[in-house]
């Protein structure tokens, strides 16, 4: 999650919902862009660098100007600051992703929780989609658009690449083999295999009690109107985002891949069985 004590938000960041977008224009206004030494001048220069050569270097070199107390709930980034991205440095202990809901994972929840009697006035919010369309989307995402940036040259047709490779043939292999074939996907976005739970976008937004941290949800389907009403409420545009990610081109444009034509019945179940708790909470139908 990303924390601003400039301009009182917390933006809570559920995978695959348009984040990386939002993350570039939140950046400047993190808590961490005080902290971190020479990271609030250069936060415009690595953003509009992002994923390349150069935006790489200047990541690597501020990692190592990190004070070590911001490392202390995440030990990984502190043993291995090369592989710290972009996107780590505006969030709440480095995490891009933090899990908030299971009892076992306390780290990120602590550190939020400890400042809760100041944080809980801030305007806090995050962006959810429809279960089914979620999974499809992080088969696009994690499968095909990672796989054909690894892939690309110069002179091969980027759009051709992708669409050659969405298919309902593809993503139904996808869903049935995610275990095995996709076992890192699987632990990442699906289902946690150290503590053996389902990671449900509830997850991201909740205590292990159910207390839920947001106060204002933004459902996917209608996100150009959720992020006016946040924008107004914290000062920052966020519906002229840059197009980080291809999540967003759907805020623009009609998404000529919906997910509803690439499912069968076995896939619709098995997504059902397990982003149950999602389904059952926000009233999630396929195809609505």
């Amino acid at each position: 999650m990303i924390i601003s004590n400039t301009h009182n938000f917390i933006f809570f960041h559920v995978p695959k919902n348009a984040g990386t977008s939002i993350c570039a224009k939140l950046a400047p206004f993190s808590e961490n862009s005080e902290i971190i030494p020479t990271y609030k001048n250069k936060i415009k220069e690595i953003v509009e660098n992002a994923n390349t050569d150069e935006g790489r270097k200047m990541v690597n070199e501020i990692a190592h100007l990190i004070p070590d107390e911001l490392f202390d709930t995440n030990v990984f980034y502190k043993k291995n600051k090369n592989k710290l991205r972009w996107m780590n440095l505006p969030h709440l202990c480095l995490a891009i992703h933090g899990v908030l809901s299971f009892e076992e994972v306390k780290k990120i929840r602590n550190s939020l929780d400890s400042r809760w009697n100041v944080l809980k006035n801030y305007h806090r919010f995050a962006i959810v989609r429809n279960s089914w369309d979620y999974a499809f989307s992080i088969f696009k995402n994690k499968v095909v658009i990672d796989r054909v940036a690894e892939e690309w040259k110069e002179g091969k047709s980027w759009n051709y690449m992708i669409k050659n490779r969405i298919t309902k043939e593809n993503f139904l292999h996808f869903i049935r083999n995610l275990e095995t074939d996709y076992s890192q996907i699987y632990n990442d976005f699906f289902f946690n295999l150290e503590f053996k739970k389902e990671l449900n976008q509830l997850d991201y937004i909740t205590s292990p009690k159910g207390y839920c941290y947001v106060n204002q949800l933004i459902r996917y389907e209608k996100i150009k109107e959720g992020l006016e009403i946040a924008s107004d409420k914290i000062g920052v545009n966020l519906v002229d985002s840059p197009k980080l990610n291809v999540s967003m081109h759907s805020i623009r444009e009609k998404d000529p891949f919906d997910y509803v034509n690439y499912y069968d019945d076995d896939a619709q179940k098995k997504i059902s069985e397990i982003f149950k708790k999602d389904i059952n909470h926000f009233n999630f139908k396929f195809g609505k």
